[in-house]
């Protein structure tokens, strides 16, 4: 049985039913995938049998894509929520007025708005690139898969823009008047925010799956001709599930970057006076050659200033490892790739540039 904890319980019994309406529509919305991922098969068994590279393979893993992701975005804003009562526990989140649990339950209410945007737009999206595809090639059939998929595409949207709610966590934390203590010497090496850090992390790694599986198919479609009036459609897609991705990873992760780093600039007096301390010890020290008693005790306070002195220098400014944002930039750098391809291609300079490169490189 799932444990949540008292903070967590008593918003619950605030909102009981938008935690069931949720429940319910992830339960349809998986439902709904399943039963079209199965017929989507069985439809091209039916027509192409074990020829499987005639299969509609856009559209089958598309919805895969979208099963596997609405599974991995649906326990995430519970997730946040633990996170944040742990953090509050911890006290490195401190709720001057309005208690932790009601602030979750605030922002519960407000992911409702951010749901049904984060749906519009991804309905918009689609339906302006099957718009692009019948304006190149009509036929009643991609017209009704149109449809279709604007419509799961704002199901799609709602998981997207629930994450893309973290974009706007910190604002929503000091509207709510909870302030962020971060602490020099905290066990976790993050200034005591690294569950924070991590929870940003997964969420990018779900929030990503579009834009991978966009990216993707900018590199397959032309093992695919089929699927070639999708080019373009596809590289306005990849920009949308790239601005998902930011809202969900860079935004929340710069505004916490942004606060510890005035936090740490806050403690630069504090590591000054340390180290004239540590000075007028050092002196002390070199007065008291004679003193074994007194040259033991200045030690021990030089080396216990020094390490003050160092945790205050050695304060992180970010919630999340290094080595972390670098793997997240690489590889969403990585995903845009496909798409700066087809633009300089679209543009007819793409061969210019890789001769150029080529030039450079047997220089």
């Amino acid at each position: 049985m799932e444990q949540t904890t008292p903070e967590l319980n008593a918003g619950d019994a605030l909102q009981p039913s938008l935690r069931l309406r949720e429940r319910r529509w992830h339960q349809a919305t998986l439902a709904v995938l399943a039963l079209l991922s199965a017929g989507v098969a069985l439809r091209e068994w039916s027509l192409h049998g074990a020829a499987v590279a005639l299969w509609d393979w856009m559209l089958l893993s598309g919805l895969l894509v979208f099963l596997g992701g609405a599974i991995a975005a649906y326990p995430l804003p519970r997730r946040l929520e633990a996170t944040l009562a742990r953090l509050a526990r911890r006290e490195v989140l401190v709720a001057e007025e309005t208690p932790i649990h009601e602030m979750t339950v605030a922002l519960r209410r407000d992911r409702q708005r951010w749901r049904f945007y984060g749906g519009l737009v991804c309905s918009l999206a689609i339906a302006l690139a099957f718009a692009a595809v019948l304006i190149a090639r009509f036929s009643s059939g991609q017209l009704a898969l149109g449809i279709l998929e604007t419509v799961i595409a704002f199901s799609a949207g709602r998981y997207l823009g629930a994450m893309a709610q973290s974009s706007m966590l910190w604002r929503a934390l000091r509207r709510h008047k909870v302030t962020l203590k971060v602490r020099p010497a905290a066990l976790d090496g993050a200034g005591g925010l690294e569950a924070l850090g991590h929870f940003f992390f997964l969420q990018a790694s779900v929030v990503s799956l579009p834009a991978v599986y966009i990216s993707a198919w900018l590199l397959l479609i032309p093992v695919f001709p089929r699927y070639e009036a999708w080019l373009l459609p596809y590289c306005g897609l990849l920009l949308v599930a790239l601005a998902f991705t930011v809202a969900a990873f860079l935004l929340p992760l710069w505004s916490f970057h942004r606060e510890m780093a005035r936090q740490k600039e806050a403690y630069a007096p504090r590591a000054d006076e340390i180290a004239q301390r540590i000075n007028a010890l050092k002196d002390e020290l070199l007065a008291a050659a004679d003193d074994r008693e007194a040259r033991s005790r200045l030690r021990g306070e030089i080396d216990a200033e020094t390490r003050l002195y160092r945790e205050i220098e050695a304060m992180p400014i970010w919630p999340i490892a290094r080595a972390t944002r670098r793997r997240f930039t690489i590889n969403n750098t990585l995903l845009t790739f496909p798409l700066v391809g087809r633009l300089l291609e679209q543009l007819g300079i793409g061969g210019d540039i890789l001769r150029w490169l080529g030039t450079q490189l047997s220089a």
